[in-house]
């Protein structure tokens, strides 16, 4: 179970001391730290291989269309005062959303026109509806919850009704990314 603190902060202060509490999301101005064992399980295992393909999915895809760069796990402010910072999964910026100063050090101080939350066992799908609402409010034009487990994904846009989709569906008009294909199926190669 994730612990929040009880002192408010900046998400600039945050990022300052972020290995202090690292790993942690700011959550309206306060530390969520996220339990060791959960993020070992986030970072391996199916979680860790279903984030790494779809990263490279849509990094392949960019290679053809210079449109932006996708990153894993990192920050992306979702609110200020008081400030939410989440690190996505997996998350797309395009050239319009990459700050004037170029690609930030540590994080953006905008959300991402995607951002994709793959489900770990110890998510829920309030979690990650509430994840999902925040990143749609702050400008993302869709969200992608990935389950392994199901082998499904939803995909969420603002004032559009859900998007269930299997293996043998493809995800595609995706207005965050113009011309991106995929089977969903690929997401799950190897599991």
């Amino acid at each position: 179970m994730a612990t929040k603190t009880a002192t408010r902060m900046t998400a600039e202060e945050f990022m300052e001391r972020l290995d202090e509490f690292w790993p942690a999301e700011l959550v309206d101005g306060r530390v969520v730290r996220i339990p060791e064992e959960v993020w070992s399980m986030a970072n391996g295992g199916k979680h860790g291989l279903v984030r790494n393909r779809i990263g490279s999915l849509i990094d392949r895809y960019l290679e053809k269309h210079r449109i932006g760069y996708v990153f894993q796990n990192t920050g992306s402010r979702t609110r200020q005062k008081p400030d939410k910072l989440r690190f996505p999964d997996v998350s797309f910026y395009s050239n319009e959303r990459i700050p004037a100063g170029g690609i930030p050090d540590r994080n953006f101080p905008v959300a991402p026109d995607l951002a994709v939350e793959v489900v770990s066992p110890s998510d829920t799908w309030q979690g990650l509806m509430e994840r999902v609402e925040e990143f749609l409010a702050a400008g993302t034009k869709s969200c992608w919850v990935v389950d392994p487990g199901l082998r499904r994904v939803t995909v969420l846009r603002k004032g559009k009704a859900a998007e269930r989709l299997g293996p043998g569906d493809k995800i595609a008009k995706e207005p965050a990314l113009p011309g991106f294909e995929v089977d969903v199926g690929k997401f799950f190669e190897g599991l």
